[in-house]
């Protein structure tokens, strides 16, 4: 049995078009939903959601977790990803993979493999020109030593790091990363949250600016337009406010 593993907070606006994306080659869909950010923010719309899909039956199961405001967002990310991996386990899963509601496959990949990503920026028709500098772990087998930590071989996200080496594999996670009805609620509660407002001005005039060929001060990359692969329409968020920085640090 394939198991997804969503970690849910905000960005429920894509989660939808995320599921659907793998929905024919997983067989069950659990979530992990938290009503506090990792920085302490409410929101209720990423559980609300997941509710809605369940009642719909998009999503099988449902876990909440509270994040410890002591630890850092980080750390809380880690935990809360490794308690929707003990309910695979004890569901009896054969394989997981862990997801983000921004993140979407054009297919399941094959198993113990890592993945290059391409982001978007602002709208769901606008990319990244070159991959990112990291890999995704995808569909990975699972027995009960499985944790997340260790070496795969790859740099991958620290939270969702699998103990077992991978292989290179040939999809593309598609990472709308700043694509949000409100991009100013992920960049305030991102675990990378100090990261970006160091770049927040620039940030800032990216968004205003993005289109067709521009370069990217945020980041080093260039922006090209793709088709929307999965035909994603949200009410697109026009502008970046100033990060809080007394927050930026907050543990």
């Amino acid at each position: 049995m394939k198991i997804a593993i969503y970690s849910i907070w905000d960005g429920e606006e894509l989660l939808k078009y995320s599921i659907d994306s793998i929905r024919s080659g997983i067989d069950k869909i659990i979530s992990v939903t938290q009503l506090k950010s990792n920085h302490g923010v409410f929101y209720s719309g990423g559980h609300d959601k997941a509710v809605e899909l369940l009642k719909m039956g998009l999503i099988d199961e449902i876990i909440e977790y509270e994040p410890n405001l002591k630890y850092n967002p980080m750390r809380n990310e880690k935990i809360k990803r490794s308690k929707g991996l003990g309910v695979a386990k004890q569901l009896g899963g054969d394989y997981y993979m862990m997801m983000d509601c921004d993140e979407m496959w054009l297919k399941v990949p094959k198993p113990n493999q890592a993945h290059q990503m391409k982001t978007f920026f602002k709208y769901p028709t606008l990319q990244y020109e070159t991959y990112e500098n990291y890999h995704v772990a995808g569909l990975i087998e699972l027995n009960s030593s499985s944790k997340i930590g260790g070496s795969c071989g790859f740099w991958v996200d620290p939270t969702r790091t699998p103990n077992r080496k991978l292989t290179l594999g040939s999809e593309i996670m598609h990472h709308y990363s700043y694509v949000r009805t409100d991009i100013n609620r992920k960049i305030e509660n991102s675990s990378a949250k100090s990261n970006i407002f160091a770049k927040n001005k620039q940030l800032k005039t990216d968004y205003e600016k993005a289109c067709n060929g521009y370069e990217l001060g945020f980041t080093d990359n260039k922006l090209v337009s793709v088709p929307n692969y999965f035909n994603i329409e949200i009410p697109i968020c026009k502008s970046v406010q100033g990060v809080n920085e007394a927050t930026a640090n907050r543990k």
